[in-house]
């Protein structure tokens, strides 16, 4: 239990470490908080810390703590972007990407398991250095599904329209079974190697699906969603 000024909170921290410090303005991370401060966390609001929805989330927690953060608090207004409004029980997924945090008031086990899963993942991967996305990567192709990868190299000026692109790709062919992969051509050589890619093709967009291997060369980011709609009607 955390108390300062008028506020009082209580947290889990699933993976054993100490509380985390509380200012009346809000949370504060600590810094050996991996995933914390890189802005994935979950946290279970609720009125009491007790009843069925606090002892599944907290049964989750347990069971996922190695691989996630977990926090749970009273004071939804205390949360980054937090929310008077909120009384619990709620569940809020914080996350670096996409449309930041989402939530969700379903507290069965493996609904709550289904949510992070689901709603952590992001909509376009990211291949690149950075080892936080690297579960992300292993997830994306171990999924059974249609697999749009654009490949360029991200010092390019137009990488934040590619970027663009590539999420409206993903939001406009939700429905078609495709996951979307966007990567820097500096870490991807085993892609590269692996697939049979040129680097003086990028930016490339490769489509690997049950039908075969689909590859648009030098393209550029208008062609990107005509190009996959095309690849939808031919396959």
């Amino acid at each position: 239990m955390v108390a300062r000024g008028t506020r009082r909170v209580s947290w889990s921290t699933s993976r054993g470490r100490s509380a985390r410090h509380l200012s009346r303005s809000g949370l504060q991370w600590m810094p050996h908080a991996p995933s914390a401060t890189k802005g994935w966390f979950l946290v279970g609001v609720f009125p009491e810390f007790a009843g069925i929805q606090y002892e599944n989330f907290m049964a989750v927690a347990n069971k996922m703590r190695t691989d996630y953060d977990f926090f749970h608090t009273s004071d939804a207004s205390i949360l980054p972007r937090g929310d008077l409004t909120v009384k619990g029980p709620l569940l809020r997924l914080f996350k670096p990407f996409d449309e930041l945090f989402v939530d969700s008031q379903d507290f069965d086990d493996d609904a709550i398991k289904k949510f992070i899963e689901v709603s952590g993942f992001p909509t376009v991967v990211t291949f690149d250095a950075d080892p936080t996305n690297h579960k992300f990567i292993e997830r994306y192709y171990s999924t059974p599904s249609a697999k749009a990868m654009l490949f360029l190299r991200f010092s390019d000026d137009r990488v934040e329209t590619f970027k663009s692109q590539m999420h409206e790709a993903a939001r406009q062919l939700s429905g078609n079974n495709i996951s979307f992969l966007i990567g820097d051509v500096s870490t991807a050589d085993r892609a590269f190697e692996y697939f049979g890619l040129k680097e003086s093709d990028v930016p490339l967009l490769l489509v690997l699906a049950s039908t075969g291997k689909y590859l648009n060369p030098t393209m550029e980011p208008d062609q990107l969603i005509p190009w996959m709609k095309q690849y939808i009607v031919e396959a």
